[in-house]
């Protein structure tokens, strides 16, 4: 596990200013991969992210509000880190073949900017994985009456 924080700027002729940003090039170096996507996750309370690894799409996962409860385990090595990132707290930088689940434990919604190699969503790159850790109890669905997905736990 690895984290990468921001730089901060703070003008002391300008009281009240704080500038925070992210030099991308650090987190392509920290990666090994380009940066091609911005997105930004919302979860609500209770909602669990994730829950596979990928091979191809790394991420740097910047809290922006709330926190998640995260597990990630090397699928390669089987070293596994556990926690939880908060808001304002360094970028997580999740390596391609990292198993990685997140859940928002609440009260309040979550909200991650996640600066990535690939698009999210790339059902071609997710893989199914049973990790050594689990945080939480994971989630099914089944389909009531053709429309609704109810959630069940196994």
């Amino acid at each position: 596990m690895k984290r990468l924080a921001p730089r901060v700027l703070v003008d002391r002729k300008k009281p009240g200013r704080r500038i925070e940003f992210i030099d991308l090039g650090k987190v392509e170096r920290a990666l090994g991969r380009r940066i091609r996507h911005v997105y930004h996750n919302t979860i609500q309370p209770g909602a669990v992210a994730g829950d596979h690894w990928h091979k191809g799409h790394a991420v740097a996962l910047d809290m922006r509000r709330g926190c998640l409860d995260l597990v990630l385990e090397d699928v390669k090595t089987g070293k596994v880190w556990k926690g939880r990132i908060r808001e304002g707290e360094a970028l997580m930088l999740i390596p391609g073949y990292e198993y990685h689940a997140a859940r928002n434990p609440g009260p309040g919604v979550a909200q991650a900017t996640m600066y990535a190699t690939t698009p999210p969503r790339n059902e071609g790159d997710s893989f199914h994985y049973e990790p050594r850790v689990r945080l939480f109890a994971k989630r099914r669905y089944r389909v009531s009456g053709g429309r609704a997905r109810t959630p069940t736990t196994r």
